[in-house]
């Protein structure tokens, strides 16, 4: 019996997430019912070689590691972000250390300080997540921006507008 392409490629998304062939059996006769696929014949299409010359535990490997790849990739520019960020909130502290005793900030400074801050919680928040349930919960937004607002009234003498 032909099963066509399609019925192939779901069998083998299946396998990719459980790695399985017993389970994904099962699954694929859940989503079809009508389909009179054997173990035998899953597995001669896991072990037969693809367009890639090769079974579905090469393609696995290939696509395991460009994943690898790309969550280091990510890593890189997740860790340059965050380290920018930190530049930046270090330089608006300087502008606001400079402003003591003179003019008081500009607003949109304040605003931006206050945004950065929330990106840099955020960031942070997102990597413990994904180190483990062991994490605390990251603060809300509220939580940071009042934080922020206490550290330039306490620190710097700064007072942010209200919002409306």
């Amino acid at each position: 019996m032909s099963y066509g392409p399609r019925i192939k490629k779901r069998a083998f998304e299946l396998w990719l997430d459980c790695r399985n062939l017993d389970k994904t059996l099962r699954d694929l006769h859940k989503e079809y019912p009508e389909l009179k696929l054997s173990r035998p014949t899953l597995k001669n299409w896991h072990d037969e070689s693809g367009s890639e010359g090769d079974g579905w535990q090469a393609r696995a490997d290939r696509l395991d590691q460009a994943e690898l790849k790309f969550g280091e990739e990510f890593q890189g520019v997740e860790s340059n972000l965050l380290r920018e960020l930190c530049n930046i909130s270090k330089r608006y502290t300087a502008k606001f250390s400079d402003l003591i005793d003179k003019k008081p900030p500009d607003s949109q400074d304040v605003y931006a300080f206050i945004k950065v801050g929330k990106l840099i919680a955020d960031i942070v928040a997102n990597r413990r997540r994904a180190e483990g349930p062991k994490t605390p919960e990251p603060p809300d937004e509220e939580e940071v921006t009042r934080r922020a607002e206490e550290i330039l009234e306490s620190e710097y003498g700064i007072k942010p507008k209200k919002k409306d």
